[in-house]
């Protein structure tokens, strides 16, 4: 098993049928080559690669000044998310 960091919104764009066949065929073969990947597959699978989507908390705006992006995960204590600036809100998107 490869030590690299699994691109998850890769996989994600796999679930959704967003990757061009050369991005279907990578993922193919790393799905061939990490146990891993295919875990991780499954999962976003069964929620059809939503799983980010579902948040209550994503696209809020805190304190005036820091928008939710996306959820990066979540555990027993809560959950992560991406936060950024309102000023470089539209420059994101």
């Amino acid at each position: 098993m490869s030590d690299a960091p699994l691109d998850v919104e890769r996989l994600r764009a796999f679930v959704r049928g967003e990757l061009d066949e050369a991005g279907r065929a990578e993922v193919e073969a790393l799905l061939d080559r990490r146990p891993d990947a295919r875990r991780v597959l499954g999962v976003l699978a069964r929620e059809g690669g939503r799983a980010a989507d579902r948040d209550p908390h994503v696209g809020a705006l805190l304190g005036g000044r820091y928008r939710i992006r996306r959820r990066l995960g979540a555990g027993g204590m809560g959950s992560f998310t991406r936060p950024s600036t309102s000023s470089s809100d539209d420059a994101s998107r």
